[in-house]
């Protein structure tokens, strides 16, 4: 599995090139400019509690690796209680009627991003669970990329709101790092497995989709917030910014 890593660690490097997170970055920004895509994230941070459920997961199994994807999908599974949860807190239920959040997130501007959960779920459900490690571990390092350049940011609304973000503050980064498949006893088990060609080339497969998906999700979230931030009003309700 080495030569996965390694491959994912390329594909991560390439990601952080993505031009969304030079917008993230824009101190000539408003804060609020700089956090307008985060609603375009919901099919991402909701629809994957049900991918790790029923897609990656496999009970019972006797099959190590097996074991160890079913124990991330436990501890991943709840993380859309925090995306919920900074929602609220950032203002956004204020934002539209129920009717139109739901035309906005099932419309055109949002297609790339909510085909990730269910792109990756078809690449998962019937894999060997090597495919399904990889698939694991490329969506991670995504996550880790994207994250790292939201925390600055969240750190500096926690500063104006005294409110505590968690979907992507720290407390999603640090539970991140945390997760028993970053231990490293496991990481290095993990990386001494040996791949057929056949299933070297899978898992390469598959983790080329996964940073596909995200980027191009990524294209998708950047228009977005280039196109909407004039139309966010978190400076008149919960976020005055001086």
């Amino acid at each position: 599995m080495e030569e996965i890593f390694e491959a994912i660690e390329d594909l991560k490097h390439k990601f952080a090139h993505h031009n969304i997170f030079s917008y993230l970055q824009d101190s000539n920004l408003t804060i609020e400019d700089r956090i307008a895509w985060f609603p375009c994230i919901t099919h991402i941070a909701m629809g994957f509690s049900d991918v790790w459920k029923y897609d990656f997961r496999k009970e019972p199994s006797n099959d190590l690796i097996q074991k160890i994807i079913n124990q991330h999908t436990y501890e991943d599974e709840d993380h859309w209680i925090w995306f919920i949860d900074d929602l609220k807190k950032l203002g956004f239920d204020k934002q539209s009627l129920f009717s139109e959040t739901l035309k906005f997130l099932w419309g055109e501007e949002n297609t790339k991003i909510r085909l990730v959960p269910h792109l990756v779920a078809v690449e998962v459900h019937h894999a060997d669970p090597i495919i399904k490690l990889a698939a694991i571990e490329a969506i991670e390092a995504t996550f880790h990329v994207f994250i790292s350049a939201t925390v600055p940011i969240m750190k500096e609304i926690e500063k104006q709101t005294k409110e505590k973000y968690h979907y992507i503050g720290t407390t999603h980064f640090e539970v991140e790092d945390s997760h028993t498949i970053r231990q490293n006893k496991i990481r290095n088990s993990l990386k001494n497995i040996q791949l057929s060609s056949e299933m070297k080339q899978k898992a390469l497969n598959t983790i080329e989709i996964v940073f596909s998906l995200f980027s191009d999700a990524a294209d998708q979230m950047l228009i977005y917030a280039q196109n909407n931030s004039s139309k966010l009003i978190f400076n008149k309700n919960i976020i005055p910014i001086y």
